[in-house]
């Protein structure tokens, strides 16, 4: 099978609803907040936070959240997006695409954390490229609007190039 088939598979398929995420990971649309928290916490469900970056273009592509018998329902999740219409193509099709990878948790121990890395098909298997240059940012509960979401995406996709040249440099290292 060529790259550009599973380049196109890869991006047609496995991408989720809000359903499909809420059933692999009900803590994404935890409403409440955790009864040891006081007034000051602020409760945002990080379901708004995924409807705003599925406003924006960018689509669920995996969910998940830690078992947890202490938080239940308000344990650390993450939720990872990419946007089809953001590619790096290479030579001989060698294509990347940008992710967000989003952890969240309602536990009153995280705020929104965003990172930003570049998944590579790499055989039949995947790999996601992320580097110390590529500092993640965070958005606190307390802080929250689609606005800001807007810019610290914007940040994230700024820094691409800088991440392209990194693995151009990678690949063109000679290996002993």
């Amino acid at each position: 099978m060529s790259n550009e088939i599973n380049t196109n598979q890869m991006m047609t398929s496995n991408t989720y609803t809000l359903d499909q995420i809420k059933e692999i990971a009900p803590s994404v649309f935890t409403e409440a907040k955790a009864s040891h928290l006081t007034d000051k916490y602020i409760q945002t469900p990080t379901s708004r936070v995924v409807e705003d970056l599925m406003n924006l273009g960018w689509q669920v592509t995996k969910a998940q959240e830690v078992r947890s018998k202490k938080y239940k329902g308000f344990q650390k999740h993450i939720v990872v997006f990419r946007n089809p219409d953001i590619m790096i193509k290479g030579k001989d099709g060698d294509d990347a695409f940008p992710q967000i990878l989003l952890t969240n948790s309602h536990d009153g121990k995280c705020a929104f954390n965003f990172r930003v890395g570049i998944y590579r098909l790499v055989c039949s298997n995947g790999l996601v490229i992320a580097d110390a240059e590529f500092s993640d940012v965070s958005i606190r509960h307390i802080n929250y609007t689609f606005e800001s979401l807007q810019a610290k995406v914007a940040d994230l996709i700024s820094k691409l190039p800088g991440l392209v040249q990194k693995i151009n440099l990678f690949k063109s290292t000679t290996l002993i």
